[in-house]
């Protein structure tokens, strides 16, 4: 699935916003769906490539208040994200144009 993303990072603040393609009811069903926005506040450690993302508003209201770990790294023009989780098999990248 391919979504389109936006991901505005200023010096103490984190936001990001997805829009996701159209979706069929059974993927509906498994959670997804056609917006997902969250923000809130993070804290980088540059010599182990990972931030904490301090979830203060999301469109998915139990992540607000939650300490989210991740791992970057910077790849040619692109920043990708991925969980620190070993459990969540996930990655995002951003690419600056």
């Amino acid at each position: 699935m391919t979504a389109t993303q936006a991901l505005i990072a200023a010096q103490t603040a984190l936001r990001s916003i997805r829009s996701l393609p159209a979706v069929t009811l059974s993927e509906t069903s498994l959670g997804f769906t056609q917006l997902e926005a969250s923000f809130g506040s993070y804290q980088i450690d540059e010599n182990s490539h990972t931030f904490i993302f301090h979830v203060e508003g999301a469109m998915v209201r139990t992540l607000i208040g939650k300490d989210l770990p991740r791992a970057y790294e910077m790849s040619g023009n692109q920043l990708v994200v991925k969980s620190t989780n070993p459990s969540e098999h996930w990655r995002v990248a951003w690419e600056h144009y």
